[in-house]
């Protein structure tokens, strides 16, 4: 859990749009704001966590959204208790790629410095 965390952390601290991490455990999540400042949330029409699922999918990850009932847009990863050092990296790499290219959705002007500093393993 431990390595899980400090790669989710090092992952937000690149993506402007991650307001906050938490989790614990092998059940991570990250909150995303319009503006990280402020924690503004995206425009609920946008359907980010949707679209983020559906982002991961196609990049071979399978994603969790929270409900409705939240402020912000968050979406969870738990990978399965049997899971190892090189499986954590692999699924950061997927996760990665798939907050970027939401991120270059919804933030143009801020995705295009992820983008060249690409979480590596």
């Amino acid at each position: 859990g431990a390595y899980l965390e400090s790669r989710m952390r090092e992952l937000a601290a690149r993506l402007p749009m991650v307001g906050e991490v938490r989790g614990k455990g092998l059940l991570w999540a990250m909150e995303l704001v319009r503006d990280r400042g402020t924690k503004a949330p995206f425009d609920r029409s946008l359907g980010l966590g949707t679209r983020i699922l559906e982002l991961g999918f196609k990049n071979g990850l399978v994603i969790y959204q929270s409900g409705d009932s939240f402020a912000h847009d968050e979406v969870f990863i738990s990978p399965p208790l049997i899971v190892t050092r090189d499986d954590i990296d692999e699924i950061m790499t997927r996760f990665a790629k798939t907050l970027e290219e939401a991120q270059a959705e919804v933030l143009p002007t801020a995705a295009a410095g992820s983008a060249a500093t690409s979480l590596s393993v």
